[in-house]
C-alpha cells in the first residue's frame, strides 16, 4: 500500500451564484477501503438571498501516483439545493468508499 495526497476536482456551484465553497473531512487520513465522508459549504456572499446548488457528486483524484484511480461521493441525505441568506451557509454531507490499494491524506 502506498501513501497518496487526494484532491478534490472541480467543485461547482451551478448558475450565476456567487458562493465560496470550503471542503470539511471528518479525519484527516484514510486507509484503503475506508468511507470517506467529507462536508461541502457553501457560503452566499452576495448582498442578497440566493439559491445554491450543490453538486450531484464530488471527485477526487491522487495528487501523484496512479492519476487513473477515482473516487466519487454522493450526498448522504441534504437538499441539492436551498435560498440561503446572505452570510448564511448550506452544508451538504457527501461519502464514498476509498479504493483498494489507495490510502491517503484529504
Amino acid at each position: 500500500m502506498f501513501l497518496i495526497r487526494l484532491c478534490l476536482l472541480g467543485i461547482l456551484v451551478t448558475g450565476t451564484v456567487r458562493a465560496e465553497s470550503l471542503i470539511v473531512a471528518d479525519q484527516t487520513s484514510y486507509v484503503a477501503g475506508a468511507r470517506v465522508e467529507l462536508t461541502l459549504v457553501l457560503v452566499n456572499d452576495a448582498g442578497q438571498p440566493q439559491t445554491l446548488t450543490a453538486p450531484a457528486q464530488l471527485s477526487l483524484r491522487p495528487r501523484t501516483g496512479n492519476v487513473d484511480l477515482r473516487m466519487v461521493l454522493h450526498p448522504i441525505a441534504a437538499p441539492s439545493f436551498a435560498p440561503v441568506m446572505p452570510g448564511a451557509m448550506l452544508r451538504v454531507r457527501y461519502a464514498g468508499e476509498l479504493p483498494a490499494g489507495l490510502s491517503g491524506d484529504v
